[in-house]
């Protein structure tokens, strides 16, 4: 992997404090940073933060015990060339990884790419909201199946006015069947 990392004990909101973290150290901040915490119930989670792009180094993953769950809403930017890489990746990991709370960069990648959702079960999304009173921007968590979910309302917490979805329902989840 070519960065040092340090393994720290610390509570893992996946596996409840049973999990040891590892961290790689960013270069720079715009680098894709992972966090792993492992537990042999639940399996291995990793954090993705950062920007999926051709200088990813992630090659750690792929000796990562099963199963594998990738938590993506830390990615804020996927390009051309970090999506045909995702994509190899998942590949060569043999398929079978959830995926989960899948940032908009990465669900904008799912409906330009269907082949990835081939290799990715998707379990939830980060769908962005906006409060059309006060223009207060949201990120919330919505759990998804194998078909389009209906979203509950979801209300402002400064004024209380309906919230709306920053884009279209139906196009944020075109990777999904209606």
């Amino acid at each position: 992997m070519g960065s040092a990392h340090h393994s720290t004990e610390r509570p893992c909101p996946f596996c409840q404090g049973t999990g040891r973290y590892r961290e790689e150290d960013p270069v720079t901040p715009r680098d894709l940073r992972w966090t792993v915490a492992s537990d042999h119930a639940t399996g291995t989670h990793v954090c993705l933060k950062g920007e999926i792009t051709e200088q990813a180094k992630v090659g750690g993953l792929r000796e990562l015990p099963r199963p594998l769950v990738l938590d993506l809403s830390g990615v804020r930017y996927i390009n051309t060339a970090g999506s045909l890489w995702l994509v190899n990746l998942l590949e060569e990991l043999g398929g079978a990884i959830t995926a989960e709370r899948c940032s908009p960069a990465v669900v904008r990648q799912l409906n330009l790419l269907p082949h990835l959702a081939d290799y990715l079960k998707v379990t939830s999304v980060v769908l962005p909201y906006e409060c059309p009173e006060c223009q207060v921007d949201y990120s919330v968590v919505v759990s998804v199946g194998t078909r389009r979910p209906s979203l509950p309302e979801r209300r402002c917490g400064t004024c209380d006015a309906a919230l709306v979805p920053d884009d279209p329902v139906d196009y944020y989840f075109a990777f999904l069947p209606p």
